[in-house]
């Protein structure tokens, strides 16, 4: 594992054998949500716009439809054992220094009612599933609507 400096006193860890490549570009240090992720622009072209490029993106190349997920919640930790393909409910599902009542995705506590209710976003439509008196039966019915779309739930609790 080696590093690469980036801005604001951050560093980027990458496997040995990207180092080389990666190190050839002046990368800055990018912060979305409570993550870092290192990024670079891309070169410049008279009349249009520059765009970030993202670290782990150039490491794991880009597949339509997915996300490039850090494992370990770490934007910085752009090892491959640590980056993976994901859906974008998967991405969001893993992420990490959040606030949640429940440790699983799609269930939240409703403290006024004293119960557990599962819901889900479908094309940027939440939908209620209903609501349980055990967490893991609301994220059962969770786990089901995720299924019922044609994708799967992925445990990301360490």
């Amino acid at each position: 594992m080696k590093e690469i400096q980036l801005t604001q006193g951050k560093v980027a860890q990458v496997d040995d054998e990207d180092f080389e490549e990666l190190n050839q570009f002046k990368w800055f240090a990018r912060k979305s949500r409570n993550t870092y992720y290192a990024g670079r622009n891309s070169a410049y072209v008279a009349g249009k716009k520059r765009k970030t490029i993202n670290m782990h993106c150039v490491i794991m190349g880009e597949l339509k439809e997915l996300q490039t997920d850090h494992a370990d919640g770490n934007g910085l930790n752009n090892q491959k054992d640590n980056l993976r393909f994901v859906t974008s409910r998967q991405n969001k599902q893993n992420r990490k220094n959040q606030i949640r009542t429940s440790q699983y995705p799609g269930v939240c506590w409703e403290n006024r009612r004293k119960h557990w209710y599962a819901q889900i976003v479908i094309k940027g439509i939440q939908k209620y599933l209903g609501s349980f008196t055990s967490e893991k039966e609301a994220f059962e019915a969770y786990r089901e609507a995720v299924n019922v779309i044609g994708e799967e739930v992925i445990d990301f609790r360490k």
